[in-house]
């Protein structure tokens, strides 16, 4: 009896526009989104670079040193503007000729490098606002100041440059207790792909929230429009009636997830694609690389138990979505549960990802393992930051098991009778926390 009401459910799930165009719109913003963000940020980055190759220089040495450092910059590719005004009025001459940057050297310049001291110049950046961009007028120009100085104390000792550039060169090791692994890598750039792993949980979460909201609404429209109290009449079981729902609505949910991870790959490809990148932005700002060291961290058979994690996952939200909104008695009630709930999904999963392992006892780390919404994020982060239970693999079937609780509970309170008197309750519930909100 199951079979008929399933593809009865998928049909009336697919036609009805609320369900499938949330997850095709969110398929055609992300791209969206991506190019908002990147093509002023390239644009914006190119425009600095090139601000930052045409400098005004006040200089009030006019020593030896000073004009050997104008003729280095000019080799190096900078075009230099003499400005002649000081105190306020270089603000205005600057701007009046289009400059971006001034470098000020001070009249000790010169007698500063004879006596091997640090260089005092003062670097003026003109901007427009304060941006991301506006570290790379001042930053390109300070490193060329140190290379400078760096060359000038290499010639006069004898000493190859690139030993006063860079005088230490290390090997980066890092063990790993937990795995007992051994990589010759930096954990700077491990705990980039950490991060980078952890990326997959945060979108669970996010199409979680989809499918949950999505769940509801159907349900909700189906209490709207008095169909399910039809259903109810008919002599088929509540059980086999809310079943149905939950899988249709969950084979629905992959497909609608299938659009959304479309639309975050291409987020994503458009972002990698377009970032600024050397030399368009200063090494101390580039990102650390990914070492390839790093791969060694993800364990093949730990991988596998992620599948049916994100699995228990979007069913288990399908699920508490189909009782939501059949507590509901319309989607303007539905959506109203809804927002509290959401918080079930993202602060917990948020404070798996930044807390370390040592504030989780065991305890609370079963908890998460078991409680469906967050055991994808903390199995994630233990796959690639240390290593998962050996209890994973019942921790997945408490799941499960957590899941067709949730179901069997709610098809024992699916009843004509039941379902009026606590819709009617819920009804009064967020009817007085709309009317407190509105009063704030």
């Amino acid at each position: 009896m199951i079979r008929p009401l399933l593809i009865k459910e998928v049909k009336d799930t697919l036609r009805d526009p609320r369900i499938l165009v949330p997850f095709i719109l969110s398929a055609l913003i992300m791209p969206v989104v991506a190019l908002v963000i990147m093509v002023p940020m390239r644009t914006a980055v190119q425009e600095a670079v090139q601000m930052t190759q045409n400098i005004g220089v006040l200089n009030l040495d006019n020593g030896y040193y000073s004009r050997l450092l104008l003729e280095w910059l000019s080799r190096k590719g900078y075009t230099i503007t003499y400005l002649e005004k000081g105190g306020n009025n270089i603000y205005s001459e600057a701007s009046a000729k289009g400059l971006k940057l001034i470098l000020v050297i001070p009249n000790s310049f010169s007698s500063s490098i004879e006596n091997k001291k640090p260089l005092n110049v003062t670097l003026i950046a003109i901007v427009d606002e304060i941006s991301f961009t506006s570290g790379i007028q001042t930053g390109r120009l300070l490193g060329s100041l140190k290379s400078f100085y760096l060359e000038l104390l290499a010639n006069n000792s004898g000493i190859n440059p690139q030993l006063l550039q860079n005088p230490v060169e290390s090997v980066p090791q890092t063990y790993i207790s937990s795995k007992k692994l051994f990589l010759p890598a930096d954990p700077v750039s491990l705990f980039g792909l950490v991060m980078a792993a952890l990326f997959i949980p945060i979108i669970v979460m996010s199409i979680a929230m989809v499918v949950m909201q999505m769940s509801a609404t159907s349900m909700a429209v189906e209490n709207e429009e008095k169909t399910l109290e039809t259903l109810l009449t008919m002599p088929v079981p509540a059980r086999d009636i809310l079943t149905a729902k939950l899988l249709g609505m969950f084979l629905v949910s992959l497909l609608g997830s299938l659009f959304e991870m479309i639309g975050i790959g291409l987020y994503f490809l458009i972002v990698l694609t377009s970032f600024p990148t050397e030399p368009q932005i200063t090494a101390q700002q580039a990102a650390p690389p990914y070492s390839p060291a790093a791969i060694d961290l993800l364990p093949s058979g730990s991988l596998v138990l992620l599948v049916p994690s994100l699995l228990i996952s979007l069913f288990f939200a399908a699920a508490l979505g189909v009782v939501i909104g059949a507590l509901s008695k319309d989607v303007r009630i539905a959506n109203t549960i809804l927002g509290p709930l959401s918080m079930l999904i993202f602060l917990p999963g948020y404070f798996v990802i930044f807390a370390p392992s040592q504030m989780l006892g065991p305890v609370v780390k079963a908890i998460l393992y078991i409680f469906p919404l967050t055991q994808p994020t903390i199995l994630a982060k233990d796959i690639v930051a240390s290593v998962p239970p050996a209890q994973t693999p019942l921790y997945l079937v408490l799941s499960i098991i957590l899941t067709i609780l949730l179901v069997y509970l709610t098809s024992h309170i699916l009843s004509l009778e039941t379902l009026s008197r606590i819709q009617s309750a819920v009804e009064q519930v967020t009817a007085k926390l709309r009317k407190k909100r509105t009063s704030v």
